[in-house]
């Protein structure tokens, strides 16, 4: 690393022409992904020439972009809780980040927790993801971090629609009022379907929050399921301001109006076949809020076998918000916000006009496309572990630095040259210095 303008600069950049790709789970939900969202933002604000920000939805969409991204430059991970969504998907599509930052693991380190709302986070949440965020400059640290790294030429998860990676892909649904639609989805057969991990499920969940369900809908006499609460499936991306957008309408859809009938399912957690948001695309109609044009939310429903009952999407909300530009912020922006309620307004709308209805949709098993949720095995099925620096490296880097260790002659201590790079570890320290308690 060298020091540009008082930023940390990683060599691989000029070297390499590659950037660092910052994967935070980002999810809907759990308070701590807006941990790891903001901490990505901070990263990349403070060295924007060496970060890329990777958006989940829009690579499990199958974005031509996201998915070079991933493909062509080294990827850190940062999972917000023991769930390890990221780290499942990564696996999905066969790539190996070169390091993985465990945000449950420096909030036990900190003995600090992420607040109390979702919405916006508190002071503490915030606090959080300045520790998060300077542990990924730790990494980066890391001697050798990169080293192996090897670009892919394709990865093992195709987009949904291509050959048989999503065989219930509909076509796009009809332009409707507010940008709602709903249509009537057809009931495929169950698919293959497996859930393994149950005892590391239930233990990865219980550090983390639940999220509150509605009641279940009735099947009426002719067939048709009368609904009692609705699950609202938000895009949820990051970078793109669409994306940020749906998740702040979300959570003024699920906690100021329709608290006790409805609940937020995330699309990380859902591809990542964590079973609580598996149970709420089967059992709740899903109502998809999209941020911008690529509906990944929409797409996300129909790839796994249970297509939204209806989609609200911003660009049709409101044609002259530029959805699709970048904003990369911390926090939302006062033309976000209000933007958000603009989109929950439509969103509100559409979900009035289902409750109580009577609908052709059935509660039914979804199609994880033969993933097997093991959060408490990932780690080491990936051969990840903690060189003892608190962030996860490949098993094959740490057994090197450990050999290497011990080779060293003991009456000999090593004396770290001073470099740019030591330079840079005093500069770094400061970057995101938490803000004294009041």
């Amino acid at each position: 690393m060298r020091i540009a303008e008082g930023r940390v600069v990683s060599e691989q950049t000029s070297a390499k022409g590659t950037k660092t790709v910052l994967s935070p789970c980002m999810g809907v939900g759990k308070i701590v992904a807006s941990v790891t969202r903001r901490a990505s933002y901070m990263l990349m604000g403070q060295c924007p020439e060496d970060f890329e920000l990777l958006s989940l939805p829009a690579l499990l969409a199958g974005d031509p972009h996201e998915r070079e991204l991933l493909q062509k430059n080294p990827s850190i991970i940062i999972d917000g809780c023991a769930l390890r969504c990221t780290a499942q998907i990564f696996n999905l599509y066969g790539v190996t980040p070169i390091a993985k930052i465990e945000v449950n693991q420096i909030m036990k380190e900190r003995k600090l927790g992420p607040g109390k709302t979702r919405k916006e986070l508190e002071e503490t949440g915030k606090r959080l993801s300045d520790f998060t965020a300077e542990r990924v400059l730790e990494a980066l640290r890391h001697e050798g971090l990169d080293a192996d790294f090897v670009p892919l030429n394709d990865l093992s998860q195709p987009p949904p629609g291509a050959g048989e990676g999503c065989p219930h892909r509909l076509p796009p649904l009809e332009k409707g009022g507010q940008g709602g639609v709903s249509h009537t989805p057809p009931t495929p057969p169950d698919p293959p379907f497996s859930r393994g991990g149950d005892a590391a499920v239930v233990e990865a969940a219980a550090t983390t929050e639940t999220c509150q369900s509605g009641p279940v809908g009735e099947q009426t006499a002719s067939g048709k399921h009368k609904v009692k609460s609705i699950t609202v499936l938000p895009c949820q991306g990051i970078k793109r301001s669409g994306g940020r957008i749906t998740q702040r309408a979300a959570y003024h859809l699920v906690e100021d109006r329709f608290l006790g009938k409805s609940q937020v399912l995330c699309i990380s957690a859902l591809a990542a076949g964590v079973q609580e948001d598996v149970d709420m695309l089967e059992k709740f109609p899903t109502l998809a809020v999209n941020g911008c044009g690529k509906r990944c939310a929409t797409i996300a429903a129909e790839h796994h076998g249970i297509p939204a009952v209806a989609s609200v999407d911003l660009d049709k909300v409101d044609p002259e918000f530029k959805c699709e530009e970048y904003c990369l912020e911390p926090d939302l922006t006062p033309v976000e916000a209000a933007e958000s309620l603009k989109l929950a307004d439509a969103a509100g709308k559409v979900m009035e006009g289902l409750f109580d209805q009577e609908i052709d949709w059935q509660p039914r098993k979804i199609d994880l496309h033969g993933l097997v949720h093991e959060p408490g095995k990932i780690n080491a099925q990936t051969g990840f572990v903690d060189p003892g620096k608190g962030f996860l490296v490949n098993l094959a880097k740490a057994q090197a630095i450990k050999a290497q260790t011990v080779a060293a002659p003991a009456s000999t201590p090593a004396v770290e040259p001073k470099t740019e790079c030591t330079v840079a570890k005093s500069v770094v320290a400061n970057l995101f210095k938490p803000k004294p308690r009041v």
